[in-house]
């Protein structure tokens, strides 16, 4: 396969020509940004090689409802500290 002459970046509406290291780090970067915001969230498969067993990795995120549906226990809801600091100093002045 022929390398290409040129590179291009779209960029807010635009495009710029760019170098070839230019072009790959950009797209290598975008690559790793996907990586980070979308595929790491998302549950997904694979195949163990040497069993062929499918093994299932859950998504890094989970959401409140799905934590609930689990029976997940989370921190009672209490008065604020700040509240509790204001009242505490406002008694003090009296």
């Amino acid at each position: 396969m022929a390398e290409r002459e040129k590179y291009y970046i779209g960029l807010n509406g635009q495009i710029f020509e760019v170098s070839k290291e230019l072009y790959e780090t950009y797209y290598k970067g975008q690559r790793k940004e996907k990586y980070f915001t979308h595929d790491l969230k998302q549950e997904h498969t694979k195949v163990d090689k040497e069993t062929g067993e499918m093994i299932v990795i859950p998504s890094r995120e989970d959401s409140y409802e799905r934590l609930l549906e689990a029976e997940k226990q989370f921190a009672e809801e209490t008065e604020k500290v700040e509240d509790v600091a204001v009242r505490a100093v406002s008694c003090w002045s009296n």
